[in-house]
């Protein structure tokens, strides 16, 4: 038995919160624990305030049923089968996003701090590529 990879594209969900603005000074790229969705788990950044901070989440790509067959869906980042190519996968799904928000004019301002939250930084340290230049990493 040999095992093939091949790489595909997928489509993947990102939430915001709050309007990236001139007044914009922060911006927040957070990732969700295990069995949580970004639409929901953006909801708890609510009490920072709109005018300043615009906060991205960006959801992992696989989606399961908590309970069985049925009922509230999660997701979640990676297991420990093939942890490298999913690392690697989802190094390259987090600069995209992290791309596509950076390329509005309105992020492109000399005091905006951005910030990448997640509740285990140990997994992400010097592997976010082009995010480690103007991030902050905590937990």
């Amino acid at each position: 038995m040999q095992t093939h990879y091949l790489s595909v594209q997928k489509t993947a969900r990102f939430a915001t919160l709050h309007e990236l603005t001139d007044q914009t000074r922060h911006i927040w790229f957070v990732c969700h624990g295990y069995g949580q969705l970004a639409p929901y788990f953006i909801q708890k950044f609510a009490v920072l305030p709109p005018e300043s901070h615009f906060v991205v989440a960006p959801e992992a790509l696989s989606r399961f049923y908590m309970d069985g067959f049925s009922g509230k869906v999660g997701a979640t980042w990676m297991t420990r089968e093939d942890r490298e190519l999913e690392i690697k996968d989802y190094l390259a799904y987090l600069n995209q996003v992290y791309k596509q928000v950076i390329s509005s004019p309105k992020a492109n301002q000399k005091n905006l701090q951005i910030t990448f939250w997640a509740f285990r930084k140990e997994r992400l340290r010097c592997r976010v590529g082009p995010l480690m230049g103007r991030c902050i990493l905590t937990s």
